[in-house]
């Protein structure tokens, strides 16, 4: 047998060849390239399936649940300041609109009770992965709401003192 190609030399080593064993007990330049090619395929088989560390897990779900409490932490803020945000305004009202006051904490409860029903529906529609956009959602509707009030107000207001 001449001596084979890289390639040929490859695949009769994969297939285990008995003419090439036979041509490799023989001839030592193809006998170091078969070693080395043992050598480099032992090497890849290592690394065919590395085991990932074994705390990999323990921490990928470390960050999630820090991911998590976050984001829980942050509707809690969110959720605390929409409160006292409501809190100056009804007291605003109460100080610049006595007469209005009454009325609009009325119109406010009834309008946070709704509020609470579209963040429920909110959070079905969604679904979990935009779910954290209902608390958004429902605070610009929130400042909508007591905006058009207020606008609503005023103009009421100015067409009364105009007439």
């Amino acid at each position: 047998m001449t001596c084979p190609d890289r390639a040929e030399l490859f695949i009769g080593l994969e297939e285990g060849s008995a003419e090439l064993e036979a041509h490799l007990a023989g001839c030592a330049h193809c006998r170091a390239l078969a070693d080395e090619e043992r050598q480099f395929s032992a090497s890849l088989s290592r690394l065919r399936d590395p085991a990932p560390p074994a705390d990999l897990l323990r921490g990928v779900m470390a960050a999630v649940e820090v991911a998590e409490a976050a984001r829980i932490h942050f509707q809690r803020q969110l959720i605390g300041a929409l409160t006292a945000a409501a809190a100056l305004v009804a007291a605003s009202l109460a100080l610049f609109w006595p007469s209005l006051a009454v009325h609009s904490l009325l119109q406010l409860a009834r309008a946070v009770s709704a509020l609470g029903t579209a963040a429920s529906a909110l959070r079905h529609a969604l679904g979990p992965q935009l779910w954290p956009l209902a608390g958004p959602i429902v605070a610009a509707q929130l400042v909508l709401l007591l905006g058009g009030a207020l606008i609503f107000q005023r103009l009421i207001s100015a067409r009364a003192r105009s007439a």
